[in-house]
């Protein structure tokens, strides 16, 4: 008899608190997806304000396009935005979102950088090494590259498109 007593006491001893934690851990998900829910809309509006501010900023008050580009970067995902003319001249660059370490990862990222992109229509490499029209910054190699990628990569959607979006 004390056997069976000491395993049901045992089995006690670490139900209960299991299913306190699963019952806390199902409520607070919901609660989570519950949150996300009503903010969802909120955010996805905001993120579109941002990308057209960004497409004005790009364009510069100019006639043109803007198209978005995302690629691979150190931290992750880097999504870029790139405003053409009507004559396919990159008329500004600009970086949305990234992962990328804080400090010199981001020195990429800068405006005094990105200008260096401004009227030219086509990238020549498929490294930025490679490419002697632009230049990497020393030490933050992927992040130039993958701004490097975005911009080819938005210039080979316009050129593909005849220009028009």
């Amino acid at each position: 008899m004390k056997n069976k007593e000491k395993r049901e006491s045992r089995m006690g001893k670490y139900a209960v608190p299991t299913m306190v934690l699963v019952i806390i851990c199902i409520v607070v998900t919901g609660a989570l997806a519950f949150t996300y829910g009503i903010t969802a809309p909120t955010i996805q509006k905001n993120l579109e304000e941002q990308e057209r501010l960004a497409a004005q900023e790009v364009l510069g008050g100019i006639e043109g396009v803007a198209l978005k580009s995302q690629v691979k970067s150190y931290g992750g995902k880097l999504l870029a935005i790139v405003g053409f003319s009507k004559s396919g001249e990159v008329t500004g660059v600009k970086v949305l979102t990234h992962s990328d370490t804080p400090g010199l990862g981001t020195q990429p990222m800068k405006e005094d950088y990105l200008k260096q992109y401004i009227g030219l229509t086509e990238l020549n490499a498929e490294h930025i090494n490679d490419d002697s029209t632009v230049d990497a910054v020393t030490g933050a190699t992927i992040s130039s590259n993958a701004i490097y990628q975005a911009v080819s990569q938005a210039l080979a959607e316009y050129k593909e498109s005849g220009g028009e979006q």
